[in-house]
C-alpha cells in the first residue's frame, strides 16, 4: 500500500481513464502557456493532445515528458536533480531549487491517493516534496485523479483538495 510503484506498471494501469483525463487537461492549455508537468503517467499523456498549441513553455521533472515534448512547439525546461531510474523522475534539493526559480500558469500533477477527507498523498517522499514546491510555483493547480485513487491514503501528504483549483477525475 505504501510502496512506490514503478512507472512501467503505472503506465498501463487504468489507461483509458488516464487518456480521458489527459484530453480534459489539454483543453485547459492555451497558446503561450507555461505549464508544469510532474512525472506522473497521466500528466505525460497530455502531450499528445497539445501538438496544435504554439509557444508553450513546458517545465518538468520527468525524463519521459522531456523527451516526448521535443516534438511540440515548445520551449522545454527540465528540473535536473537526482534521477530515480524506476520512474524516470528527477527530484531532490537541486530539482527543488530549480523549481523555486520559475513560475508557471498551470500545474498538472497526480499522486497515488485522494482520501475521503480530501487529502492528496503519495508513497514517494522525494516526489511528494517536489510536488509541494510545484504547487507554490503555479497560478492554477490541477490534480489528475483516475477513480482507482479515490479513497486511498498514502504515507506522505502532498496537499489537500482545498489547495488545488480543480480535480479532474473520470467519475463524478
Amino acid at each position: 500500500k505504501n510502496s512506490v510503484i514503478p512507472l512501467s506498471l503505472r503506465d498501463s494501469e487504468h489507461a483509458a481513464a488516464k487518456e480521458q483525463l489527459a484530453q480534459k487537461a489539454a483543453a485547459l492549455i492555451h497558446d503561450g502557456a507555461a505549464i508544469l508537468l510532474d512525472a506522473s503517467s497521466t500528466a505525460r499523456r497530455i502531450l499528445k493532445y497539445i501538438s496544435h498549441r504554439r509557444n508553450l513553455k513546458i517545465i518538468t521533472n520527468s525524463l519521459r515528458v522531456f523527451h516526448e515534448a521535443e516534438a511540440l512547439h515548445a520551449k522545454l525546461y527540465c528540473t535536473g536533480g537526482a534521477l530515480n531510474k524506476s520512474n524516470y523522475a528527477f527530484s531532490g534539493p537541486a530539482a527543488e531549487r530549480f523549481l523555486r526559480a520559475v513560475s508557471a500558469d498551470i500545474l498538472f500533477f497526480s499522486s497515488q491517493g485522494l482520501s475521503l477527507d480530501g487529502e492528496i498523498s503519495d508513497a514517494s517522499e522525494e516526489e511528494t516534496s517536489l510536488r509541494r514546491v510545484m504547487l507554490t510555483r503555479a497560478e492554477k493547480k490541477i490534480f489528475l485523479c483516475d477513480s482507482s485513487k479515490l479513497g486511498q491514503k498514502r504515507l506522505f501528504t502532498v496537499c489537500t483538495k482545498k489547495d488545488v483549483d480543480r480535480i479532474l477525475c473520470d467519475v463524478p
